[in-house]
């Protein structure tokens, strides 16, 4: 069986001794996976991201990365940091530096790396994600949807095994959603494990190899996302609704389901044509 990159066993955690944030998750978590966390506000998607991250340390249960269980030790932590990035849904808590430049850079400088293959790499991680012409810029000064792109570019630059993105595409109008779909499609490619929450069920729909579906703090469905979106009362309890495409697919019958526009066309037409149909 293959191991693991991460994994969570009877995992709990809770604020200030309330109700239980996340509770007694078991979850696993495999290299080259795209994973879409979702549920409603509160649902402990949040809580459970910055778990895997190590920002918060569990009360109960453990983290395992790569087999090696992360305890509250500095350098278990780091290492475990190191691999796993994490995006935060307010870019705010994740800028320090005086520009774009500078925070794109500041963990590469962290890692050890000499200046001209630390300015080699931010620059291009800047051009894939659209920021050269702000490199100067104060974050600070930045809109919402700059902000969020430059915090993703930070994770990016440097090239974790894992990148936890929570809501990240807030903020971001439709072409630099477009532009983040595509870095998220090249990471992928380099074999990048990718976790994103979100409330987009059509990007869940259109992206995801595998749902988790959260609800007061536990996972209610671990699945595919044709499995999850069939299920009424899984839907119901985390208060998600269902993917245009797929509602239009189940309308018209089409089987397998479409997954992108271009693939419902192409479904489309043939199911017409098979029927003898105009088209």
């Amino acid at each position: 069986m293959i191991e693991p990159i991460l994994e969570i066993q009877n995992g709990t955690f809770s604020y200030e001794k309330g109700e239980n944030a996340i509770c007694h998750l078991d979850v696993k978590i495999h290299k080259g996976e795209k994973i879409a966390v979702v549920g409603n506000n509160g649902a402990g998607k949040s809580t459970f991201f910055l778990s895997l991250n190590g920002v918060l340390c569990l009360e109960e249960g453990n983290l395992f990365y790569r087999g090696e269980r992360i305890t509250k030790q500095r350098e278990s932590l780091r290492n475990l940091r190191r691999h796993v990035g994490m995006v935060f849904q307010d870019p705010d808590q994740q800028m320090i530096a005086s520009t774009v430049a500078g925070e794109i850079s500041f963990g590469l400088f962290n890692l050890g790396m000499q200046e001209t293959a630390v300015r080699e790499e931010v620059g291009k991680v800047m051009e894939e994600a659209g920021l050269t012409a702000l490199a100067d810029r104060p974050p600070h000064l930045l809109s919402g949807g700059e902000k969020k792109r430059v915090s993703i570019a930070d994770i990016v630059a440097m090239n974790p095994e894992v990148i936890l993105l929570d809501e990240p595409t807030s903020g971001l109008d439709c072409q630099h959603i477009c532009i983040f779909r595509e870095q998220m499609e090249k990471l992928h490619q380099q074999d990048v494990t990718l976790l994103i929450s979100t409330h987009d069920m059509d990007f869940v729909w259109e992206w995801a190899d595998r749902v988790l579906v959260f609800c007061g703090g536990e996972i209610i469905a671990d699945d595919t996302s044709e499995h999850i979106f069939a299920q009424e009362e899984i839907l119901w309890r985390a208060a998600l609704g269902k993917p245009i495409l797929y509602e239009v697919a189940n309308l018209l019958e089409l089987q397998p389901y479409p997954k992108s526009l271009e693939q419902f066309q192409k479904a489309y037409l043939e199911e017409r044509c098979a029927s003898g149909g105009e088209i």
